[in-house]
C-alpha cells in the first residue's frame, strides 16, 4: 500500500530493484510524477519513502507506476 498523507493507496507489486519498485493500482490514484509517498510492505517487511517517477493507464480500472526509493522508514 501507498500512503499520501493519511490516505491508503491499495496497490500490488509488479517488480522490485534495490533503488525502486514497480506497482499496479486498482483505483485512480491522484498522483504526479515527483510526488513523495511512503511505501508499507508488510509481506516484505519493508517500509520507504519514495517518489512516483511515472504514472500510466492501463485500462479503465487499473495503472502501472514506477517509484524511486528515498529512504527507510523505522517500523
Amino acid at each position: 500500500m501507498l500512503l499520501l498523507n493519511s490516505e491508503v493507496i491499495p496497490a500490488r507489486t509488479v517488480d522490485i530493484s534495490p533503488r525502486g519498485i514497480g506497482l499496479e493500482l486498482r483505483e485512480n490514484p491522484d498522483l504526479k510524477p515527483g510526488q513523495q509517498v511512503v511505501l508499507d510492505i508488510h509481506s516484505l517487511r519493508l517500509r520507504k519513502r519514495a517518489q512516483l517517477i511515472w504514472l500510466c493507464s492501463q485500462g479503465e480500472r487499473a495503472w502501472r507506476g514506477g517509484l524511486e526509493f528515498l529512504e527507510t522508514i523505522p517500523a
